[in-house]
């Protein structure tokens, strides 16, 4: 609630644990997941396929498993079309968050069950987010705000959930989202504004929360929508 400012909450029902044997394939693990889901539910009066046709967001957590490489999770694009037991199609989000995780502090490793900023990444995605990346530009090896010799470095945005931030949306992405709403959005080029906290109590005297600055030499951006800077605070 507080990253969607109120407009969004998630309810549901937890099922398992369920073994769905030695399989890595993230589309074989749902339909599995999902077949063993209905029968276990059946049989012990969790849900039913009248709850499952109105289920638009699964997240399946996984345990210790040789499975996850160096992902921690995946997440759907927005919602995809999914065939239940009985041949009927559902359409949801669906995110696979891997559990099998370790943090080391101090030289002393600590295993973690469920990291929740791989949730909100994987959910993110589930909303229409792509990666928070870094957009690194140089002329004569110096950085400067952008040029023509620029790469993108995936994940690399330290302010989002996804990109390596640990927690939170940013403001273009509450904005794509639909969480962000147009007045508190201001587009300008030069003033003097005052920004409200992204997630603190909004004041209703200062109620901008982004201020997007256009980027005016684009001839570098072919083919492509016009592009800011994004203020945030």
């Amino acid at each position: 609630e507080i990253n969607s400012r109120n407009k969004a909450t998630l309810s549901g029902r937890v099922i398992g644990p369920l073994e769905i044997g030695s399989v890595c394939d993230i589309d074989q693990i749902l339909s599995k997941s999902i077949s063993e889901a209905y029968n276990n539910g059946i049989s012990i009066g969790y849900l039913n396929l009248d709850y499952l046709k109105d289920v638009d967001r699964i997240i399946i957590l996984f345990p210790g498993t040789t499975c996850t490489g160096k992902w921690g999770g995946f997440g759907t694009l927005g919602k995809k079309s999914i065939q239940l037991p009985d041949g009927k199609i559902i359409h949801a989000s669906v995110s696979w968050v891997f559990s099998r995780h370790t943090r080391t502090f101090l030289g002393t490793s600590t295993f973690i069950p469920v990291r929740l900023d791989v949730i909100e990444h994987e959910l993110g995605h589930n909303f229409g987010l792509h990666h928070a990346n870094q957009y690194e530009c140089k002329i004569n090896e110096q950085f400067v705000p952008f040029s023509n010799n620029c790469q993108s470095i995936e994940y690399g945005n330290e302010f989002s959930v996804m990109g390596k931030g640990f927690s939170y949306f940013n403001a273009p992405e509450l904005y794509n989202i639909g969480w962000l709403d147009e007045n508190n959005v201001l587009t300008a080029e030069e003033g003097k504004y005052t920004l409200s906290p992204m997630y603190f109590p909004q004041q209703q005297s200062y109620p901008v929360q982004l201020i997007k600055i256009p980027i005016k030499d684009q001839s570098f951006y072919k083919e492509k929508e016009k592009i800011y800077y994004s203020l945030e605070f």
